[in-house]
């Protein structure tokens, strides 16, 4: 899976909202909906900034694997 995919499972595995990150990102809602949806190049910056927002380390985002045995450790289905 691409890392914004990545990204937006696990945003919405911990319920913070895109507009929530837009905000803390500077960004537009739609700006962000852009970035999660692979529309826009997710900068090295906006990626530290949302694994610190989520409290995850940041290689996270580029392991699939990585990826869902943290939101199994949340203990939330896992939904695309």
């Amino acid at each position: 899976m691409p890392v914004y995919s990545n990204v937006k499972l696990l945003r919405k595995s911990t319920g913070i909202s895109q507009k929530k990150v837009a905000e803390m990102l500077n960004l537009s809602e739609m700006q962000y909906w852009r970035i999660e949806n692979g529309q826009t190049k997710l900068d090295v910056d906006y990626l530290q900034a949302i694994a610190k927002l989520l409290n995850i380390d940041v290689n996270i985002f580029f392991d699939d694997e990585l990826t869902k045995a943290v939101i199994r450790k949340m203990k939330i289905p896992i939904s695309t």
